[in-house]
């Protein structure tokens, strides 16, 4: 009689682990859930910050080159130091740029 109340024991200490154990899953499961929302709703946030950097960076773009038109054309008259060695960095870098495409179509051409 003592074992048949001992297997009973050990059965209901295996259904208490068993139980304890379905538990621990469910609880890890359910805060993988939530954890995954918020990795989810933060990287929206960061698409989104992305995108809206992207836009800023074109704007800040189309001002500098509407500006340096209107200082090169003369219609704006702007005594800013660094502004104006900006404009000619940016015409140096463009020269450059020029300059590398040629090379290229030059080694293109070469037979």
């Amino acid at each position: 009689m003592s074992q048949t109340n001992g297997s009973k024991k050990n059965q209901k200490n295996q259904d208490l682990d068993l139980n304890n154990i379905g538990k621990k899953f469910t609880e890890l499961v359910s805060i993988a859930g939530q954890e995954l929302k918020k990795t989810t709703a933060i990287g929206k946030k960061m698409i989104s910050a992305s995108r809206s950097n992207s836009s800023l960076h074109d704007c800040y773009e189309q001002l500098g080159i509407l500006v340096m038109k209107e200082v090169n054309s003369g219609q704006l008259k702007w005594e800013n130091k660094k502004a104006h060695e900006l404009i000619k960095e940016i015409e140096g870098l463009k020269n450059e740029l020029e300059q590398f495409e040629e090379d290229v179509q030059k080694i293109k051409s070469q037979k």
